[in-house]
Formats: C-alpha cells, structure tokens, sequence
C-alpha cells in the first residue's frame, strides 16, 4: 500500500484509464466507471488534484467512510496559477508534442473531458455559454459541501496550518514546517517541465533517426 496521495503526477502516467473513467461515466456505465476509479485508487492512502477530485460523488460510493479536506482557496489567485495549467493542457500541439509518451499521451484528452463536465456546471449555475474562470472553485466547493455528510467534512484554508488537519484525521501534529509554494510559479515549473520532458523524446527520437539513416547510407 502507498503512502501518499494519488495526484496529477501519478494520474498522468494512468492517463489512459482516467479516459475511460471520463468515458463510461459519460456512457452512463456506473458499474464501470466505479470499478475503474476502484484501480485508480487502490493502494493509496488518499487523492488529491485532477482528475481525482472530479469524481467526488462516486468515490464516496466506493468508499462511504471516507473523510474529505476542502481546501478554501482566493478565487482569483486560484484561477491564475490553474489557468496556466489549463492554457498548457489546451495547447492545439501538445497532442502531437505529447504522442511518443507513455501515459501522457492521453492527458490532452482527459483535460479535455474535464473541461466538459466543468462547461456544463459553469452553464447550468451562470447561464449557457458562460465561460471558465475564477468562479469555477467556488462552484466545485459547493458541490462537494453538497455531497460529502457534515461530519466528514473539513473546510481549511492553508494559513491554518497543520493543526485542523492533523485534528481531523486523528494524526499527531507534524514537527516539520507546512509546504508552502508560490501557487502561480509551481504551476508554470509543472507546465513547462511537461513540454521540456515531451520536447527531449522527441529530440531523441529525431537523433535515433538521423543515426539510423546515417548507418544505412554509410
């Protein structure tokens, strides 16, 4: 068993099998869709970050016991360092950059579900056609304020520290200082490691190829 959280990093290497969760959810295959997200997840301690988080509702169906953190964000600080993500992810390009990568290569199309399901929500509370922006966390905090019973349920914003959190999950307060990160520069370092590591395979397998004609003309 893990003891970490399942996040964007892991969920990029399973990209293939977050499609098909967006894909039998979508179908209206329940029974599907949840035995998936069952693999996704299993051996983890617990999700966080996309996709994970847009599957609130079912993963409390697999696992009805479970506690859930939300994290209180500033709705416009939260849209600058997501939209970079965001902007990244919907690059016309980054299909084709992304291609040769195991995993990855499938991350354009689940963003692209997400986008879907985050259009709709954006439409059926602001009005059809209403595009993404700040109020979009303010949107999904109250969907899951919905869903998730009162008494598993820990609203915290990250100047409260380890304190509540520690509280909530019944864990000794952590010695160490609370990660604190530049929400705007992580995001960037993330989106543009992602087209670097893309941009190096495909620089190798261009060499590769040079290599190989060269070998054969010799």
């Amino acid at each position: 068993m893990y003891t970490e959280l399942t996040h964007l990093a892991f969920s990029a290497a399973l990209g293939k099998k977050w499609t098909q969760v967006y894909e039998a959810r979508e179908a209206g295959e329940k029974a599907r869709t949840l035995k998936l997200l069952r693999e996704l997840v299993a051996g983890f301690a617990g999700v966080t970050d996309l996709p994970a988080i847009d599957f609130v509702p079912e993963l409390l169906e697999l696992y009805p016991d479970a506690k859930v953190v939300l994290v209180t964000r500033d709705r416009d600080r939260w849209w600058e360092s997501f939209g970079k993500v965001l902007n990244m992810a919907q690059l016309r390009f980054l299909s084709v950059l992304a291609a040769p990568m195991p995993g990855l290569r499938w991350f354009p199309g689940t963003v692209v579900h997400w986008h879907k399901g985050a259009s709709r929500l954006m439409g059926e509370k602001k009005g059809p056609g209403t595009p993404l922006g700040p109020e979009l966390i303010e949107l999904h905090n109250d969907m899951v304020k919905s869903v998730v019973p009162p008494k598993q349920l820990l609203v915290v914003s990250m100047k409260h520290r380890w304190e509540p959190l520690a509280r909530f999950l019944n864990k000794k307060t952590p010695e160490k200082p609370f990660p604190r990160v530049n929400d705007a520069e992580a995001a960037e370092t993330v989106a543009n490691r992602i087209i670097v590591k893309c941009l190096l395979v495909w620089a190798g397998l261009f060499a590769a190829g040079g290599v190989g004609v060269y070998a054969a003309r010799v």
